[in-house]
């Protein structure tokens, strides 16, 4: 997380109750979980995101040959 914490960022409360409230994560295979096979789901102003788990990785740097 580095200095995120002590850094001034614009916040935006209203998307982040929405965030919060909508996300979910979804695999191809409920029984084997693989951060390749999931997406993060959620809803902000009514409009639905979709974000496969494997972009996330990338986009934070985790690394991981078993995702």
């Amino acid at each position: 997380m580095g200095n995120m914490a002590t850094n001034p960022h614009v916040l935006y409360p209203d998307m982040v109750r929405q965030f919060m409230a909508t996300v979910q994560v979804y695999y191809n295979r409920e029984r084997v979980r693989r951060a390749s096979e999931g997406t993060l789901t959620f809803f902000i102003c009514g409009i639905r995101y979709r974000v496969p788990l494997m972009t996330l990785c990338t986009i934070y740097g985790f690394q991981n040959s078993e995702l």
